[in-house]
């Protein structure tokens, strides 16, 4: 029966810490630029963010990029923010738009489900012009797909470094557990049964969990290991790694998995 890498004997106070819960993006909130005025604006630490400048195009983005990470449009239409920092910190933020305007932007980070923010170039600084419910309704339609998108390269980007982290043994920004617990064969005839297994740490980011397995062959001949067979007992797997299949008697390899938990890979 696969199963999930084994958080729940940690202690519950620890799975809340770990409870990253994404929230979808709201409707657009359009703000009004001040001319030498900074925009301030709240953005959510854990879900996704978006800004966008209609009707023009942001070509140019400039910031600390150790703060945060960020994606866009092909066609510029619109960035895509995640924070690195804390809630409560501020990052700032320039862009220029297609016509060579430049918006200084002053970013606070909250607990706040993920923002979609319209910053208005329709008309010139701080002449309000409101867009209808429908027109808004149509844009959320017309960016779900391009949001998508954004969410599934930052999950991808996202298994790429826990995996680098779990193999050069750092923790970069995930929050990382010792755990040190035995991993059983199911018996004799499992294809593992040559090998004492201990799963050494458990990797937590959001909703990716990873775990660092300690293989040793404690026959007397070399081992093959499996890679696949030991991933397929996990629900959920989008990434599996080996530092070595051919295993010599009484040596290990270090085996990584990363499992997306609540959801198909």
């Amino acid at each position: 029966m696969k199963k999930e890498l084994n958080i729940l004997k940690i202690p519950s106070v620890i799975i809340c810490v770990l409870a990253l819960v994404y929230s979808p993006l709201t409707l657009a909130k359009l703000v009004y630029p001040v001319a030498d005025q900074k925009l301030k604006l709240d953005i959510s630490k854990s879900g996704l963010n978006r800004i966008s400048n209609p009707p023009y195009k942001i070509v140019q983005m400039t910031g600390d990029d150790s703060r945060y990470r960020m994606k866009s449009d092909q066609d510029g239409a619109n960035i895509y923010f995640m924070p690195l920092t804390d809630v409560g910190s501020m990052i700032e933020l320039s862009i220029k738009n297609n016509i060579g305007v430049v918006y200084d932007l002053e970013l606070k980070v909250e607990n706040i489900s993920g923002q979609s923010i319209s910053i208005d170039g329709s008309r010139k600084f701080n002449k309000r012009v409101l867009s209808s419910g429908k027109s808004q309704t149509a844009v959320k339609s017309a960016s779900n797909n391009s949001e998508k998108r954004v969410l599934d390269y930052f999950e991808r980007e996202d298994t790429r470094q826990m995996l680098k982290a779990m193999k050069l043994g750092r923790d970069d920004k995930f929050y990382v557990i010792d755990v040190n617990s035995n991993y059983k064969p199911v018996g004799a005839s499992d294809t593992l049964a040559a090998f004492a297994i201990n799963m050494k740490k458990i990797y937590k980011w959001q909703d990716l969990v990873g775990g660092v397995f300690l293989f040793k062959n404690e026959t007397k001949s070399n081992q093959y290991l499996d890679i696949k067979s030991f991933a397929r007992r996990f629900d959920n797997v989008v990434a599996s790694y080996a530092s070595s299949q051919i295993i010599p008697a009484n040596s290990s390899s270090i085996i990584f998995i990363i499992q997306k938990q609540g959801g198909k890979s």
